[in-house]
């Protein structure tokens, strides 16, 4: 879910047709995001935008599709919020709420209306994170079950636990932090790796890393999202490659993936976290 803050009272100072206008572009750009990062947009609720993923059609990868598509949220609103407080004044802010789990999905409705609509408490859920956004002060708030899905691909900051209406048992959420506050940065970097799936082995370059992940480009094959695979990443430095016993591929594109580490051992994550760690201060003595 989300929703732009405090619209309702910004609106005041609008005529009706800016109103319109405004959500036009509004909700434009920002379904372009939705459909970027693989997500179905369910409803529009005046400025709210309720987005759903993993259906029709699945998607490993959907609740990092979801927190992809709230980080883009934020960048997109950037030159629209410069406009709006240009002519309007005020600030112009955007909060989404993440939820993931089971709900029913179908044509839901009455006999004279009917809707392709998702129900049921998952979705209740996404809706109050979203207003939590206001009271912490953050643009995304996830639950835990997002949380344990994403945590490998995204800085997070514990927000402890809360009441929300509609559940008796508090519920831990959390804060997802912008890209440049990631909390296992990748850096670019040059080197070679082999994919294996136990069958096929592809060649590819490596694009970035961090401790906890890859991507790759000039793949050989495409991956498929989803996809477990063995890894084998010759880095520069290294005496011996690095070896991911099992990485999933979070999304792919053509000759492009991306990786989450899902088993290594302490030695070779320590090795890639060293990687990185050396090349971004490289990168940062460049700069000086």
């Amino acid at each position: 879910f989300s929703d732009i803050r405090g619209f309702t009272s910004m609106s005041e100072k609008m005529t009706p047709e800016d109103v319109v206008t405004f959500l036009r572009e509004y909700l434009t750009v920002m379904t372009e995001a939705v459909f970027t990062h693989g997500g179905t947009v369910d409803k529009y609720i005046g400025d709210a935008i309720m987005a759903l993923y993993n259906v029709p059609f699945e998607a490993a990868d959907h609740a990092a599709q979801a927190v992809r598509t709230a980080l883009a949220f934020q960048e997109r609103l950037k030159p629209l919020a410069e406009r709006f407080t240009a002519r309007y004044g005020g600030t112009l802010a955007c909060g989404v709420g993440i939820h993931t789990g089971d709900a029913v999905v179908g044509t839901i409705g009455s006999e004279q209306r009917l809707e392709y609509t998702a129900i049921g408490d998952t979705i209740n859920l996404g809706s109050r994170l979203e207003g939590l956004t206001k009271d912490f002060n953050v643009p995304v708030i996830i639950s835990e079950a997002t949380y344990l899905e994403v945590r490998e691909l995204f800085g997070t900051r514990d927000l402890g636990e809360v009441t929300v209406k509609g559940k008796a048992i508090p519920v831990k959420i959390y804060a997802v932090l912008p890209h440049q506050a990631r909390r296992e940065p990748r850096v670019a970097m040059e080197g070679r790796a082999a994919v294996s799936d136990g069958e096929v082995t592809v060649a590819a370059e490596i694009g970035d890393l961090s401790r906890g992940g890859v991507a790759l480009r000039a793949l050989a094959k495409p991956l498929d999202r989803g996809q477990i695979v063995a890894l084998r990443l010759e880095l520069p430095g290294q005496a011996r490659p690095v070896t991911v016993v099992k990485a999933e591929v979070m999304w792919a594109q053509e000759d492009r993936a991306g990786l989450r580490v899902v088993d290594a051992s302490e030695e070779d994550r320590a090795a890639l976290a060293e990687l990185a760690l050396r090349s971004a201060e490289r990168g940062a003595d460049a700069t000086r």
